[in-house]
């Protein structure tokens, strides 16, 4: 099993907020993988930058915050994002 972890810059849908920011996997793992863990309830998230989905708002700007995987609508790696 691998040990080494690498950092993966995430966006995060959760209701009412999107949170981007830095999780750590398994140099190798796939994030389907890291989501469907049930051995922690919170995913860590660093660097982590919150805003409104209302209004689009930065609410906040924790350098480390614990979401709890059962709070996630969707979540999508950010160099992603632009794949069609």
């Amino acid at each position: 099993m691998p040990t080494e972890q690498e950092e993966v810059r995430v966006t995060v849908f959760i209701p009412k907020y999107r949170i981007e920011g830095t999780i750590f996997m398994y140099q190798g793992g796939r994030l389907s993988d890291f989501l469907n863990t049930t051995t922690k309830a919170f995913v860590p998230i660093t660097n982590a930058t919150i805003y409104s989905e209302q209004d689009n708002k930065v609410m906040g700007r924790p350098k480390f915050m614990g979401l709890n995987r059962n709070s996630i609508i969707m979540l999508y790696k950010v160099e992603e994002a632009g794949a069609v």
